[in-house]
């Protein structure tokens, strides 16, 4: 028992878990002076810009973020990553395309304030998804400090931002400004601090390897994106769809239950996926066959059975999860009594 709180992978998984708590926590103490400064309506408004930003994202990166961390090859690695950099600055030149028609998108959901927001949508979209290629690269490189840094100031600046505008009497739109503009001066300060010993290698791209990784890895857009949109989106659904029907006004109050419930419920599960992630994947690379997990052991009881898999660099992942083999990049979802872990498979 004292070997595993020894190991790396616990230790790496309880950097990033404590910045995770860190980072909630602060969220959660500024609600209470949120709720007294903003309406029900600036809630909801937020809710549904950062649902459109967040499906927009992953659309923007077509999932090749994922990748990052498997190749063996240094140079695969970074080819991966300006992939991913060269679809995300195509899809903010796209969204930046849609702000003549900001009033048209926000009649859609009826809700007209979203339109004199609308400009911020590009930017967004640009920080998230930045950060979403960056946050594996650095899962890659091991850098769990500097994902640690980023959670923090981000949850800081964001806090920070919606009570100062708030104080200031900027209240309509105040805690989207916030929430973008802490996304950006965190993304600034991360790649600052992190520019000479994890970015800087970046700056040169090879355009032969990215066709050639584009095409090895073609498989993540196939089958991973339009799993990961059909769960944003359905979780994004409600929102949209009862907005139009019922108002800012009570969409914000779900807006808030909907945070109360499911921030805590992502905390641990976030912190140990993203470490274990990294761990799989160094296996992969090594060409270790390994068992992925036995569920029952790992969180107690469990209702869908038990997930083996074995990895070769030559052929696909082959894993049986309830009988049934996979052969494609999937979500692997083992449902406990306990707690919900899931697992990517993906082709090597």
């Amino acid at each position: 028992m004292l070997n595993l709180f020894r190991s790396t992978m616990v230790r790496n998984a309880g950097k990033l878990l404590s910045a995770n708590v860190i980072a909630q926590v602060i969220g959660i103490l500024v609600y209470p002076v949120l709720t007294r400064m903003y309406a029900p309506e600036d809630f909801a408004l937020l809710n549904l810009f950062m649902s459109i930003s967040g499906v927009l994202t992953l659309i923007a990166t077509a999932e090749y973020q994922y990748a990052i961390v498997l190749p063996k090859a240094e140079e695969h690695a970074r080819a991966l990553t300006h992939v991913c950099l060269l679809l995300l600055s195509a899809m903010t030149l796209l969204t930046c395309l849609s702000l003549p028609f900001a009033g048209a998108i926000a009649g859609l959901f009826k809700a007209p304030e979203l339109a004199n927001w609308w400009w911020l949508m590009p930017l967004s979209v640009f920080c998230l998804g930045l950060w979403n290629i960056l946050n594996y690269w650095y899962i890659r490189r091991r850098a769990f400090t500097r994902i640690s840094g980023y959670q923090i100031t981000q949850s800081v600046f964001s806090a920070s931002g919606k009570i100062g505008l708030g104080w200031l009497g900027r209240l309509q739109g105040g805690m989207i400004v916030a929430s973008v503009f802490a996304l950006l001066l965190s993304m600034l300060i991360n790649g600052a601090l992190a520019w000479r010993e994890y970015l800087s290698e970046l700056l040169h791209p090879n355009r032969s390897d990215m066709r050639a990784v584009s095409r090895e890895y073609a498989n993540f857009p196939k089958f991973n994106l339009p799993r990961a949109l059909v769960n944003s989106v359905g979780i994004s659904l409600p929102v949209w769809l009862l907005t139009p029907h019922f108002g800012l006004s009570e969409v914000g109050q779900l807006s808030l239950a909907m945070m109360a419930a499911f921030v805590p419920l992502s905390i641990i599960s976030r912190a140990c996926y993203q470490v274990l992630y990294q761990r799989v994947a160094e296996l992969v690379q090594n060409t270790v066959a390994f068992l992925l997990v036995d569920s029952r052991s790992a969180c107690g009881r469990t209702n869908t059975g038990v997930c083996l898999c074995a990895a070769t660099r030559n052929v696909h992942l082959r894993c049986r999860v309830a009988g049934v083999r996979v052969h494609y990049p999937c979500l692997v979802s083992v449902h406990c009594t306990d707690a919900y872990m899931r697992f990517y498979l993906f082709p090597v």
